[in-house]
Protein backbone atom coordinates (compact mmCIF):
# COMPACT_ATOMS: atom_id res chain seq x y z
CA UNK A 1 0.00 0.00 0.00
CA UNK A 2 3.03 2.27 0.95
CA UNK A 3 4.91 1.68 -2.27
CA UNK A 4 1.85 2.28 -4.30
CA UNK A 5 0.92 5.83 -2.81
CA UNK A 6 4.23 6.72 -2.93
CA UNK A 7 4.18 5.74 -7.06
CA UNK A 8 1.27 7.51 -6.95
CA UNK A 9 2.46 10.73 -5.41
CA UNK A 10 6.06 10.05 -8.03
CA UNK A 11 3.73 10.51 -10.75
CA UNK A 12 1.92 13.40 -9.85
CA UNK A 13 4.82 15.48 -9.26
CA UNK A 14 6.00 14.47 -12.58
CA UNK A 15 2.96 15.30 -14.46
CA UNK A 16 2.10 18.34 -12.34
CA UNK A 17 6.16 20.04 -12.10
CA UNK A 18 9.16 17.98 -13.85
CA UNK A 19 7.22 17.09 -17.45
CA UNK A 20 6.74 20.51 -17.83
CA UNK A 21 9.70 22.34 -16.32
CA UNK A 22 11.79 19.71 -19.06
CA UNK A 23 9.70 20.36 -22.08
CA UNK A 24 9.93 24.12 -20.97
CA UNK A 25 14.27 23.76 -21.06
CA UNK A 26 13.97 21.88 -24.42
CA UNK A 27 12.02 24.69 -26.12
CA UNK A 28 13.41 27.30 -28.26
CA UNK A 29 11.55 29.99 -27.13
CA UNK A 30 11.21 32.05 -24.50
CA UNK A 31 9.40 35.62 -22.92
CA UNK A 32 9.89 38.36 -22.15
CA UNK A 33 8.18 40.15 -18.89
CA UNK A 34 8.97 44.25 -17.85
CA UNK A 35 6.96 45.23 -15.13
CA UNK A 36 7.31 45.77 -10.80
CA UNK A 37 8.23 42.55 -9.12
CA UNK A 38 6.98 41.49 -5.76
CA UNK A 39 8.89 38.42 -3.70
CA UNK A 40 5.75 36.79 -1.38
CA UNK A 41 7.37 34.32 0.84
CA UNK A 42 5.92 31.29 1.47
CA UNK A 43 6.44 27.61 3.53
CA UNK A 44 8.63 25.97 0.98
CA UNK A 45 10.13 29.37 -0.97
CA UNK A 46 8.52 32.13 -2.54
CA UNK A 47 6.71 33.23 -5.33
CA UNK A 48 7.96 35.85 -7.93
CA UNK A 49 5.25 38.49 -9.00
CA UNK A 50 5.94 40.49 -12.20
CA UNK A 51 3.42 42.06 -14.28
CA UNK A 52 0.48 39.55 -14.57
CA UNK A 53 2.71 36.11 -14.31
CA UNK A 54 3.84 34.31 -11.08
CA UNK A 55 6.52 32.41 -10.64
CA UNK A 56 6.87 29.57 -8.17
CA UNK A 57 10.88 30.12 -7.08
CA UNK A 58 13.04 27.46 -4.33
CA UNK A 59 14.91 29.52 -1.89
CA UNK A 60 18.40 28.19 -3.45
CA UNK A 61 17.11 29.94 -6.77
CA UNK A 62 17.63 34.15 -7.99
CA UNK A 63 15.65 35.11 -4.48
CA UNK A 64 18.87 36.95 -3.27
CA UNK A 65 19.54 38.64 -6.88
CA UNK A 66 15.71 39.10 -6.94
CA UNK A 67 15.13 40.89 -3.50
CA UNK A 68 16.12 44.50 -4.05
CA UNK A 69 14.25 45.07 -7.00
CA UNK A 70 11.13 46.77 -6.91
CA UNK A 71 10.71 46.65 -11.28
CA UNK A 72 12.61 44.92 -13.70
CA UNK A 73 13.01 42.63 -16.89
CA UNK A 74 12.62 38.98 -17.14
CA UNK A 75 13.36 36.09 -19.15
CA UNK A 76 11.47 33.19 -18.37
CA UNK A 77 10.29 29.81 -20.30
CA UNK A 78 6.89 29.88 -22.09
CA UNK A 79 5.24 28.22 -19.33
CA UNK A 80 6.34 30.41 -16.67
CA UNK A 81 8.49 27.54 -14.72
CA UNK A 82 11.88 28.53 -15.27
CA UNK A 83 13.55 31.68 -14.94
CA UNK A 84 16.36 32.33 -17.36
CA UNK A 85 17.75 35.43 -16.76
CA UNK A 86 16.67 39.18 -14.89
CA UNK A 87 17.86 42.63 -15.39
CA UNK A 88 16.48 46.16 -13.00
CA UNK A 89 14.65 48.79 -14.83
CA UNK A 90 17.66 49.85 -15.94
CA UNK A 91 19.23 47.03 -17.75
CA UNK A 92 21.89 45.94 -15.92
CA UNK A 93 22.04 41.97 -15.52
CA UNK A 94 20.98 40.46 -11.97
CA UNK A 95 20.36 37.15 -12.78
CA UNK A 96 20.91 34.33 -15.29
CA UNK A 97 20.95 30.70 -15.67
CA UNK A 98 23.70 28.66 -16.09
CA UNK A 99 24.28 28.29 -19.77
CA UNK A 100 21.70 30.85 -20.75
CA UNK A 101 22.52 33.32 -22.62
CA UNK A 102 19.94 35.94 -24.09
CA UNK A 103 20.19 36.58 -27.35
CA UNK A 104 19.73 40.17 -27.54
CA UNK A 105 20.09 43.31 -24.63
CA UNK A 106 16.94 44.00 -22.49
CA UNK A 107 17.17 47.72 -22.64
CA UNK A 108 17.49 49.21 -26.48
Amino acid sequence: MAVASAALIGGIIWLTTLRPMRRDLQSLTYFRTTGPIQLVYIRNGCMLRLADQAFMLRTRDCTKELRGLSSGIVDHTPNAHVILAAWNAEGAPVFALSGYTPDRSPVA
